[in-house]
């Protein structure tokens, strides 16, 4: 019976849910069935069991109909049963979506009330309503289209009233908020688009979205948002200029107008917004990074900085540090040499760490300054405390194992490693097109390397040092380089 949709439903539920729930079904206006009753109450006995799929027909025949022997025509009775409880459920369902957030509620209140010609109660409650929605509590796109319909009521009531002459003020308000759900929604569906493509291989310039976006030229009504002084430009603006920092990496301004938005008005968005705008933010500075641009390491640090300074490090406010962005903090101080900050936020946030990942963590960054500080044996023992089949980051483990084997001179490890380093990277779908031929550019630089080095061969690292100067975008350049000089 557990395959049952009914029953994979139920198991769902909580025993809130179910008291919730014997409301829906008791009442004439969602059920009329008495049976329905009945058999609800039966199942909710026996809710335990469903969810320990420790329940048959039978017992639950039995318990409905203790005088009635279970038969073939059975089946089909509890069949009926299980639809029209499943209907009550859908109702109960749809009814807890919607009183989640009552807004689609009280407007229908307003145009009912419109509708029956009480002008001035309606006027009454589309007036609270709007009182409700007068700062953006959350999810912005959903903010400008309830601002849009409270304005799209307040005109069709004095249409109702016949007060048409009365409408224009609504008819202008409607259309500024459309325009800001307009270019908020057009830049988080790019935006959207384009981290999916970064993250996931996709191909999305098949749909069309890029040059649809490219021909929408939003920023003309963002100036004169602006010199309007418009309460909201700065949310919509923020959502502009981040995506087109995204569309234009090697353009300067659109990074710093919605890095400079971010800074100033940032804490009036909820904190998933902040976390996700700086998620953003570390996106674009990533990229622009490894396109050649070397100032933007050091804006990603100020903006990791910041993040720390607002606690946007968890999905939710308290909760456990990301464990990716615990990784990137890290690696970018690496990168920088800031070995304090490294050693304070370890200090200071390590508690925050989810216990199943802190270890494995807090090891690698370990290695990974015992690698800066040449201590190669010494990475590498911490690096074989990490348990490799859990462990979040492979790619970073075998990039610096790598790098240790080519430190310590331990050719034949390095092979090896670089052997089913190819292979892995090979068949992960999951390792972006853009990182993938950054590692096979690596893997390639290093085994020419060894090899070179291995038959003394000047003149050939010198024309390998050429080429990787030639690429300032791989990976590891300037270690890579330095050994290579040191070799000649």
């Amino acid at each position: 019976m557990e395959n049952l949709t009914l029953f994979k439903i139920l198991k769902t539920f909580t025993k809130v849910e179910m008291k919730e729930l014997r409301k829906f079904v008791n009442s004439p206006v969602f059920n009329n069935r008495n049976e329905v009753i009945k058999y609800y109450e039966v199942l909710n006995s026996y809710h335990k069991k469903i969810l320990q799929k420790k329940i048959t027909q039978i017992q639950i025949w039995n318990s409905l109909y203790p005088n009635k022997k279970y038969s073939e025509s059975s089946s089909e009775k509890l069949k009926k049963l299980n639809s029209f409880l499943l209907q009550v459920i859908y109702k109960y369902l749809s009814y807890k979506g919607i009183t989640t957030d009552d807004f689609y509620l009280k407007q229908s209140l307003v145009v009912k009330l419109n509708e029956k010609g009480k002008f001035e109660l309606s006027k009454k409650h589309l007036e609270l309503l709007d009182e409700e929605y007068r700062f953006i509590k959350s999810d912005a796109s959903n903010f400008f289209w309830k601002k849009f319909q409270i304005e799209q009521d307040r005109a069709s009531g004095y249409t109702y009233s016949g007060e048409d002459h009365l409408a224009s003020e609504a008819l202008q308000n409607r259309a500024r908020y459309f325009i800001h759900h307009t270019i908020l929604t057009s830049s988080s569906v790019f935006i959207n688009l384009f981290i999916n493509e970064m993250n996931f291989n996709t191909d999305n310039s098949i749909s069309g979205y890029y040059e649809f976006f490219d021909n929408l030229k939003f920023e003309k009504s963002l100036n004169k948002m602006r010199k309007s002084r418009d309460e909201f430009y700065y949310v919509s603006a923020i959502y502009y200029f981040q995506a087109m920092a995204l569309r234009n990496l090697k353009e300067k301004s659109y990074y710093e107008n919605f890095r400079n938005l971010l800074y100033k008005y940032g804490n009036r968005f909820s904190y998933i917004d902040r976390i996700n705008f700086y998620s953003i933010l570390q996106a674009i500075c990533t990229l622009k990074t490894e396109s050649g641009i070397k100032e933007y390491e050091e804006e990603l640090f100020n903006a990791y900085s910041e993040m720390l300074k607002q606690d946007l490090i968890s999905i939710n406010e308290g909760g456990y540090f990301m464990v990716k962005l615990f990784r990137n903090f890290i690696q970018t101080g690496v990168l920088l040499k800031r070995y304090d900050w490294i050693e304070s936020l370890i200090k200071n946030y390590s508690h925050r760490l989810p216990p199943e990942s802190k270890d494995s963590l807090l090891n690698l960054t370990e290695a990974l300054i015992l690698f800066e500080r040449e201590k190669f044996d010494k990475s590498l023992e911490k690096l074989s405390l990490i348990n490799y089949d859990i462990f979040h980051f492979k790619i970073d483990l075998k990039l610096l194992q790598l790098r240790n084997f080519i430190e310590l001179e331990y050719i034949n490890e390095a092979y090896s490693l670089i052997d089913t380093f190819k292979h892995f990277i090979s068949g992960n779908k999951f390792i972006s097109n853009r990182y993938r031929d950054k590692l096979r550019k690596f893997l390639l630089i290093i085994s020419k390397y060894i090899k070179l080095k291995e038959k003394k061969d000047t003149t050939g690292l010198n024309f390998l040092l050429k080429e990787i100067s030639s690429n300032e975008l791989g990976l590891y350049n300037d270690w890579i380089k330095e050994k290579i000089k040191n070799a000649g």
